[in-house]
């Protein structure tokens, strides 16, 4: 009877993590201030210092600015600085929950057995068609480097 009790208790936890909906863009928002910037539908700028990861998609998808949450979240070297974070946060501290969440939502994306962060991100980027590239302001001027190609712009 006690297994019953706790398997039912567990089953409705992880049912309604599964339910929450998580907004990553509020939450990069809030957590990342002006350091990301939504340029549209299909580009993101992150930029905590002079230089910036830029996320792009072809086409929008529900699923891109959950990539960019957990890719901060997992892989961005930016985020073990205190200073590049608005008001000394980090952000990884700040979103475990909501990490956990997301992981386990978009675990379908990797097919492997083992769904590690490296996997369901690599997978994702694959299957979204998303290219991230890298941006640089230095002398009034902003280059970006996508596909070993350098576009630069004056400011």
């Amino acid at each position: 009877m006690k297994r019953i009790v706790l398997t039912a208790c567990a089953s409705i936890i992880f049912s309604s993590s599964f339910a929450q909906n998580i907004n990553s863009k509020e939450i990069l928002k809030k957590e990342l201030g002006d350091t990301i910037e939504f340029i549209s539908e299909t580009e993101v700028r992150f930029c905590p210092i002079h230089k910036c990861d830029v996320y792009k998609i072809t086409r929008p998808n529900p699923d891109f600015l959950n990539f960019i949450f957990l890719r901060l979240f997992n892989d961005s070297e930016y985020l073990t600085i205190d200073e590049t974070v608005q008001n000394k946060r980090i952000f990884h501290e700040n979103t475990l929950k909501e990490a956990a969440i997301l992981r386990a939502q978009l675990a379908h994306y990797c097919l492997s057995e083992n769904k590690t962060n490296s996997c369901i991100l690599k997978q994702m980027q694959e299957k979204l068609g998303i290219n991230i590239c890298y941006g640089i302001y230095d002398e009034g001027q902003y280059c970006e480097i996508c596909d070993n190609n350098t576009i630069c712009k004056k400011l």
